[in-house]
């Protein structure tokens, strides 16, 4: 995820890979059960940001390992009935173009663009892993700041 996400939005890595693991680590692992239970024990971490002050994190979970999502039926529909985080926005100059670029490297685009108020566009795609991401032409604050109320 490290280098798809790099290659194509900029994140870059502010800290190593964080091996979290029980054997070699117990205290934090420990630390980490707090949240994700006693049976937890070995857990990748990595962190990035966009150098705006934007951070993301990343985790790859390894003892016991992630069930990965059937990607073969997923839905959007089921994806927002779930609960939990829906998606993350990044604001990029051109999403349909970023969109095609990221498509050929494994997302997939959900639906079709839509323009919005005062001309921004946006749409939604999923990255190979199954995790939601809109992509804008504007700032999120921009995006915001230009609702006229007509639709």
């Amino acid at each position: 995820m490290v280098p798809w996400y790099g290659k194509h939005f900029g994140f870059r890595r502010i800290k190593a890979d964080n091996d979290v693991d029980g054997d070699k680590n117990p205290q934090a692992i420990a630390h980490m059960s707090k949240l994700y239970g006693n049976k937890l024990r070995k857990v990748k971490v990595v962190f990035l940001t966009t150098g705006n002050s934007v951070g993301f994190e990343l985790f790859e979970f390894i003892d016991p390992p992630v069930k990965p999502a059937d990607m073969e039926t997923w839905t959007l529909e089921e994806q927002y009935q779930r609960g939990g985080v829906f998606h993350f926005c990044l604001t990029v100059p051109e999403p349909q173009a970023v969109c095609d670029a990221v498509c050929k490297d494994g997302a997939a685009q959900i639906g079709e663009m839509i323009h919005g108020y005062d001309g921004e566009g946006g749409l939604y795609l999923r990255d190979p892993w199954g995790n939601v991401i809109e992509l804008l032409s504007c700032s999120y604050e921009q995006l915001l700041a230009n609702r006229t109320g007509k639709p």
